[in-house]
C-alpha cells in the first residue's frame, strides 16, 4: 500500500484507518486509566503493608533488636516496595505519553500533515522509548525481593 496522506487514500482503506485511529485512542486511554488506578491501589496497599511489616518486626523482635540481618532483610523488602512505586509511576507516565503522542500524531494524520506510515512509525518509536528503564527497575525490584528473602532465611537459620 502506498504511503499516502488521509485525503489521498481511497475510501475502504480510509475508513479502516480512521477506525484504527479511534480504536487506538480508546485503547491508550484505557491503558492510562488502568495504570493510574493500579498506581493509586499500590500506593495505598504498599504504605499500609510497609507500616504493618515494620511494626510487626519491631514488636516481634523484642530483645533481638540489635540483630542486623533481619534489618537488612526488611530494608531490601522496603526498598523493593519503593521500586515498585517507581515502576508504577514510570508505567503511568509512559502510558500517558503514548496516549498524548498518539492523539497528537493522529490529529496530524487527519489534517493531512503526515502519512500513514509516519503515523505508525512514530507510534512504534514511542512504544520502545523508555522501555529499558522500566525493565531495569522491574529487575531491580525482583532482585530486592530475592535479596530480602535470602538474607531473611540466612538470619533465620544462622540464629
Amino acid at each position: 500500500m502506498p504511503n499516502l496522506r488521509l485525503s489521498e487514500t481511497q475510501d475502504p482503506v480510509r475508513s479502516a484507518r480512521l477506525r484504527y485511529v479511534d480504536t487506538r485512542w480508546e485503547q491508550l486511554l484505557r491503558l492510562v486509566e488502568d495504570s493510574e488506578l493500579r498506581t493509586l491501589k499500590f500506593l495505598t496497599l504498599s504504605n499500609a503493608g510497609g507500616a504493618a511489616a515494620t511494626l510487626s518486626f519491631l514488636v516481634a523482635s523484642g530483645v533481638d533488636r540489635g540483630l542486623l540481618l533481619p534489618k537488612f532483610s526488611l530494608s531490601f523488602f522496603v526498598f523493593g516496595l519503593l521500586l515498585v512505586g517507581v515502576l508504577n509511576a514510570l508505567s503511568t507516565h509512559k502510558m500517558s505519553r503514548l496516549f498524548r503522542g498518539w492523539k497528537h500524531d493522529a490529529n496530524k494524520y487527519i489534517s493531512n500533515e503526515v502519512t500513514w506510515d509516519a503515523l505508525q512509525e512514530d507510534d512504534n518509536l514511542r512504544v520502545e522509548n523508555g522501555r529499558c528503564l522500566i525493565v531495569g527497575v522491574a529487575y531491580a525490584t525482583f532482585f530486592c525481593f530475592i535479596a530480602g528473602a535470602v538474607v531473611g532465611l540466612w538470619a533465620l537459620f544462622s540464629a
